[in-house]
């Protein structure tokens, strides 16, 4: 071979070792990148997105299952809690939804620098909760006050609880005006099978519901207040944002969801209680179940009334009717999967 040729094609094979891979960096990758780790982005994380962190997907996180939460389980939302323990406090829950725009979505009742709740309008669109009128901000009435005026603002319906599993759930309350809780502060309940009326009497019977829920787990962040939620037995009495769950002393749902006041079930306790008047309290688990579900159906079938219907059959199927639910309950940091919901 001539002399030339050899030398020729000797400089092409060290170039091609040396260069053939197309990344510009001092190591070898596939695609140019100006990082140095030779994978196809610019973030020097060592995989081939382009979120800064050291998996394989786009989530911003750094696990690796593709959702939007931290820890490694594929189901959205944060899915791993420590057990309450013995360190927490004795609590119970009731249920309502009223509709009406939430304390915490006034301005003045939240902490210097936190975003207010969410609200929306009568439709159910997301809107501001003031008006800025220039050198002060203008709270806009609830939808509870003053439904049908223009600048009314209600609940949002994604406010309804919802599950992960079969074991966790998310979703808001109303607690005990002032004291020790506060607006955008979470809670987690494990719940331990009892219910309010076993708390108060050694011979309080636990309904089928209630006794149910034993094992199971609920994180939620506190929107609202309610001046008549109190304490029973030295637990803390919570207010579950639930569909159907009863407008209590204030009512914007006829107003918001076009209903007659005598499908929102009883004023308090909702669909549940106005199935034990229709029934009494001696008919199986199973007949109040389908008495609550039926009301949800009737209630939330309309088109875009769908996250109502899902937080009403939430409580049917996840909560199983439970009437008044005991837990222990300890303060945990807010997750990103209520607060992208709440504030």
């Amino acid at each position: 071979m001539d002399r030339k040729l050899f030398i020729l094609l000797g400089m092409l094979a060290m170039m091609w070792l040396g260069f053939g891979c197309g990344d510009d960096d001092s190591q070898r990758g596939t695609v140019d990148d100006p990082s140095t780790d030779g994978d196809a982005d610019s973030d020097g994380d060592g995989d081939s997105d382009s979120d800064g962190d050291a998996d394989g997907d786009s989530d911003g996180d750094a696990d690796s299952d593709g959702d939007s939460d931290s820890d490694s389980d594929p189901v959205e939302g944060d899915t791993e809690y420590d057990p309450v323990g013995s360190d927490g406090r004795q609590g119970f829950s009731t249920k309502y939804w009223d509709c009406c725009k939430a304390h915490c979505a006034w301005p003045e009742n939240v902490s210097s620098g936190q975003d207010p709740a969410p609200v929306c309008d009568i439709n159910n669109n997301p809107t501001d909760p003031v008006i800025d009128q220039g050198t002060w901000l203008q709270g806009k009435p609830s939808g509870c006050d003053d439904p049908y005026n223009a600048d009314a603002v209600f609940t949002c319906w994604n406010q309804s609880p919802w599950a992960v599993s079969d074991t966790l759930s998310y979703g808001f309350v109303a607690t005990h005006a002032g004291g020790e809780f506060s607006c955008g502060q979470c809670f987690q309940f494990d719940f331990d099978g009892q219910s309010r009326q076993t708390l108060e009497s050694d011979y309080g019977v636990i309904d089928d519901g209630s006794a149910s829920l034993e094992g199971k787990t609920m994180i939620v962040q506190v929107t609202n207040i309610g001046y008549d939620v109190t304490q029973v037995a030295n637990a803390y009495q919570f207010d579950i944002m639930i569909p159907g769950g009863g407008v209590g002393a204030f009512n914007g749902c006829s107003a918001q969801w076009g209903v007659d006041n005598s499908q929102l079930g009883a004023t308090y306790g909702g669909f549940l209680q106005a199935c034990y008047d229709m029934y009494g309290f001696n008919e199986s688990h199973s007949t109040y179940k389908s008495c609550v579900e039926e009301m949800c159906n009737d209630v939330f079938s309309p088109a875009g009334m769908e996250d109502l219907l899902a937080g009403c059959l939430w409580y049917v199927n996840w909560m199983n009717v439970a009437d008044n639910p005991a837990f222990k309950y300890k303060q945990v940091t807010c997750p990103d999967v209520l607060t992208s919901r709440g504030m």
